[in-house]
């Protein structure tokens, strides 16, 4: 299927027509260049030329028709009421520190979602509700200072550091604003567009979801003065989240232990063991990793997640370099799971853990089956494989752990230098900018004289042209004009790099 579609930028009211044959992955695009684009029309083809017959005819003039349509569907409403199409929006994006990042909307009926991403107290989402009173009183704040009429710009950094957006919009009567403003802007903002956005955090909600300072030491305060079970194991549980984002690792087990131990009828305990027997597994702590998952088994034995910690068991084994009893759980897990995706993989780690450790002395069955794995294909091959098709997929997240534990577990593998920038495709496909850039660039590190040279330098770039790093932006693209005099897009990579502010 193919698409037609209308898109109006929000800032100047200038209208976009186009056709694609994948319109989510185009409307990224577009989000990505042009975050001011707002999808306002789309119409489904059969074919790639009745789409782009269709796109041509739109362009010739009835494109004028189809907005005036679709300004025709604003419900009219009682000045004196809150619109029925009312939303309210606050959104603080990543910085290259620990700026909180989150998004929350507040709809005209009350209805708030949060979504915390990064660096704040409660991560995901999370809904609530405010009264009718409050967010009278909150649009009347956006109505108080002409929000709609404003025409201010504090997109633009200063000279500081590094800062992050705070973008606050309104949609109302069928109009809509926003205004992004840096958190270090060159023009510094009205007062009274902070205050709006601090009313916002509390109106709300998300100011308490995201002040981890406040939450942790409410948190503690019903740890040492409850004796309310369900909140203990709340407080507690959510204490040794924040504990753990803040890499208090330690200090998390130790609140986490304390439900697996004292609460065995918390909500939370299950999940509690998996988060201890993870965080173990990730400091490398195997064996306590192990006792954890083992005792896990033990108390919930017919739970969906028994088989994903069963082969966790194995890779903590494998890890230890316990070939034998890497072997007899992988048997086990294999006759009980025969078609998990993983077995293959599995097969091969064995094979790579027999070889590293030397392991002639092994039984002859251990051996034997180890050795039944084909020797002709490793454990990279798997992976290889595996994270081509999630990458295929557009599963980028999952496609990435594929590719970096080939990077480091195959650095002369002959798929490696493919494997680290697909590495740095999947950050900048999932919207990790900072992270991209600098995959990118570790990529034409290691391999100065690699095929996908051009290509990563090009994106190290854009990308930092985009997050406005102007000066790394200026000096990434002396280096690629000199390593590639010749390269057709250099005149508009300039070009770029020119506007960058």
């Amino acid at each position: 299927m193919y698409w037609v579609y209308i898109l109006k930028d929000s800032q100047t009211g200038r209208y976009y027509v186009g056709s694609t044959g994948d319109l989510e992955r185009r409307l990224n695009e577009h989000s990505y260049w042009k975050p001011t684009y707002i999808l306002i029309y789309k119409e489904q083809m059969n074919t790639k030329e009745s789409a782009y017959s269709r796109e041509l005819y739109l362009k010739s003039g009835a494109t004028c028709v189809l907005i005036v349509i679709c300004s025709l569907t604003a419900v009219a409403t009682d000045p004196k009421s809150l619109p029925t199409d009312l939303l309210i929006a606050l959104e603080r994006t990543p910085c290259f520190g620990t700026c909180p990042t989150y998004r929350v909307t507040i709809s005209s009926d009350g209805s708030v979602i949060y979504d915390g991403r990064a660096h704040v107290n409660r991560m995901g989402i999370l809904r609530s509700s405010i009264t009718v009173d409050d967010l009278e009183k909150l649009f009347s704040e956006f109505k108080k200072h002409d929000f709609f009429e404003v025409d201010g710009r504090y997109d633009e950094m200063d000279d500081s550091g590094d800062a992050s957006f705070v973008i606050t919009s309104i949609r109302a009567n069928g109009r809509e604003k926003t205004i992004k403003r840096y958190t270090l802007p060159k023009i510094p903002p009205p007062d009274w567009l902070i205050q709006l956005e601090e009313r916002i955090d509390q109106v709300s909600g998300a100011s308490r979801w995201t002040d981890s300072v406040v939450a942790l030491k409410e948190d503690d305060y019903v740890i040492a003065h409850s004796t309310d079970p369900t909140r203990l194991s709340e407080a507690l549980y959510n204490s040794g989240q924040q504990l753990y984002r803040e890499q208090k690792y330690l200090e998390a087990i130790t609140r986490w232990r304390r439900i697996i131990d004292q609460f065995p009828a918390s909500k939370y305990r299950k999940d509690t063991y998996l988060r201890i027997g993870h965080v173990q597994f990730g400091l490398g702590q195997f064996n306590d990793a192990l006792r954890t998952y083992q005792a896990f088994i033990s108390d919930y034995p017919n739970t969906i997640e028994v088989q994903e910690i069963k082969y966790q068991i194995i890779m903590c084994y494998h890890y230890n370099m316990d070939l034998k009893n890497a072997y007899t759980q992988y048997v086990a897990f294999k006759a009980n799971y025969p078609s998990d995706p993983r077995n293959p993989e599995l097969c091969h780690m064995l094979f790579d853990t027999y070889n590293a450790s030397k392991a002639q002395e092994s039984s002859a069955e251990i051996t034997q089956g180890v050795l039944n794995c084909d020797p002709n294909q490793s454990a990279a091959d798997i992976l290889w494989e595996r994270g081509k098709a999630l990458y295929n997929k557009k599963d980028y997240s999952s496609a990435q752990k594929y590719f970096q534990r080939i990077m480091l577990a195959y650095p002369t593998d002959n798929r490696t230098e493919t494997a680290y920038f697909y590495n740095a495709d999947c950050y900048f496909l999932l919207k990790q900018f900072s992270e991209a850039a600098n995959a990118y660039k570790s990529f034409y590190s290691q391999y100065p004289n690699g095929k996908n040279v051009a290509a990563a330098r090009m994106q190290e770039i854009l990308i930092l042209a985009r997050i406005s790093k102007c000066a790394e932006a200026s000096d990434a693209f002396i280096a690629f004009k000199d390593q590639f005099p010749r390269n057709p897009s250099i005149a508009d990579i300039q070009k770029t790099v020119q506007t960058c502010k």
